[in-house]
């Protein structure tokens, strides 16, 4: 009980502050930027992500190869007739795959997904809707752009070095050494 008082009154404090740097200010973003320069922050010139790489049929071939079978009821074809025609439709693919990073537009019709209630665990209160968790189900190719996305951004990440060491999570091949924490 009395680690979070604590707690409490520390961010209190925090904010207040802020606040008060954020009023004497009145507009003037060098003076507030003033205030951080208190901090011992080093200079590291971070790369920018100024222009996506061109999607290609091949890319677009592949993964939709590796996807699995599953439909949303959203989708205008179901996957697998997506799979058996994906290297007539990959070209088309690709090129709205690319146009969309290039212009930063995001289809209307990738947005939407179909939601589902998901009972959190068995045996729980199904009245209760606090007992339930969204589970979204989206387009095929909604995915699919998302995958052509993750794939870039990951590996300007990398190339970078923009990623903690110890970061494994949601990335392939990473493995933290688990040293004396076991197994």
């Amino acid at each position: 009980m009395f680690v979070p008082l604590i707690r409490l009154l520390y961010e209190e404090k925090n904010n207040n502050y802020w606040r008060s740097e954020i009023a004497a200010s009145k507009g003037d973003t060098r003076r507030l930027w003033w205030t951080f320069q208190l901090y011992d922050v080093p200079y590291r010139h971070t790369a920018t992500l100024a222009e996506w790489s061109v999607v290609t049929s091949e890319e677009v071939e592949k993964l939709i190869g590796a996807a699995l079978n599953k439909t949303c009821q959203l989708d205008q074809a179901p996957t697998w007739l997506v799979k058996d025609m994906r290297r007539l439709l990959s070209p088309f693919i690709s090129l709205l795959f690319s146009k969309s990073l290039t212009t930063g537009c995001f289809p209307q019709e990738f947005k939407e997904a179909v939601v589902r209630p998901l009972l959190k665990k068995t045996g729980l209160d199904a009245s209760e809707l606090k007992n339930y968790r969204s589970l979204l189900n989206l387009p095929f190719l909604s995915k699919l752009l998302e995958k052509v996305v993750q794939v870039r951004i990951q590996a300007f990440f990398d190339s970078n070095g923009l990623m903690p060491n110890m970061q494994s999570a949601y990335r392939r091949f990473q493995h933290r050494d688990r040293g004396d924490e076991g197994g």
